[in-house]
């Protein structure tokens, strides 16, 4: 007799999913039968080779994409109407901001564009906007705009806009990618200390396996194409209740788990 899973025990159901790419006339399969789910305030990172379909499988979340078969459900609707209900915070490696507007004001664009009614109280908006900068330590960079920023500067700015929302599932894809490597250890610190503060579903793609370690509770890892599920980890020592682990990865399971994933990798992208 099959246990019933409690509604909603996942944020994210993702089903069956199967895409392929049109490759100059030549069906190219990028992923089957994928199959996960993605625990309500748990951050999940998802590793594997280059050009294995990471980012479209991220898309396909999101609802900018269609799968070729299977479905997404969030938080019990398809990842459209999700999109509609403003329920998804997405983040990639390119920043996207509005380069008129100043850094407070890129970050404040984003509240006014997802309230969900007619209240809008500008002085609780702009308070918002200074604790996720002060947060993520853009406080002194608030009246810069983009062109004065590093790429770096600028992809922080990019995550406090999607910070900044409640109660959003956050899909990130690459979001450190063009941090030098402190600012990068700095950034995952921040991160834990936000998301232990304000728990959220969060859903990450990154190439840096300690990276994926330290942020995560689960970590997936997938093979080359068609890519399919080749892991997925469980992290009980590090994440949301492990600060120190961030600074200082040198326990025992965190190099097994480090050097598991690498194994994988290797094995999978020969």
């Amino acid at each position: 007799m099959k246990t019933k899973m409690k509604k909603y025990d996942n944020d994210i159901e993702v089903c069956n999913l199967t895409h392929s790419y049109n490759i100059n006339g030549k069906l190219v399969e990028i992923f089957r039968e994928i199959n996960i789910g993605f625990k309500k305030d748990s951050i999940t990172s998802i590793i594997g080779p280059n050009g294995v379909g990471k980012t479209t499988l991220l898309n396909i979340i999101a609802g900018f994409i269609v799968p070729d078969t299977g479905n997404v459900r969030i938080r019990g609707v398809s990842s459209k109407e999700a999109c509609t209900q403003k329920k998804i915070g997405f983040v990639s490696h390119d920043h996207g901001l509005l380069p008129w507007m100043n850094v407070f004001d890129n970050v404040l664009l984003t509240l006014t564009l997802n309230r969900k009614s007619n209240y809008h109280n500008l002085d609780e908006d702009e308070s918002k906007v200074l604790q996720i900068l002060d947060q993520l330590g853009l406080v002194d960079w608030r009246y810069y705009f983009p062109y004065q920023l590093s790429k770096g500067i600028c992809q922080r700015v990019s995550l406090a806009r999607a910070l900044v929302l409640d109660d959003v599932i956050l899909i990130l894809d690459e979001p450190m990618a063009n941090l030098d490597e402190l600012t990068r250890e700095k950034l995952r610190y921040d991160l834990l200390k936000i998301f232990s503060l304000n728990p959220r579903t969060v859903i990450l793609v990154t190439h840096n396996i300690t990276e994926s370690i330290q942020l995560s509770d689960f970590v997936i890892v997938l093979s080359n194409q068609p890519a399919e599920i080749v892991k997925s980890f469980e992290i009980n020592f590090a994440g949301k209740n492990n600060l120190d682990k961030v600074i200082v990865p040198t326990s025992v399971e965190f190099n097994n788990i480090n050097n598991n994933i690498r194994d994988l990798l290797h094995e999978k992208n020969s």
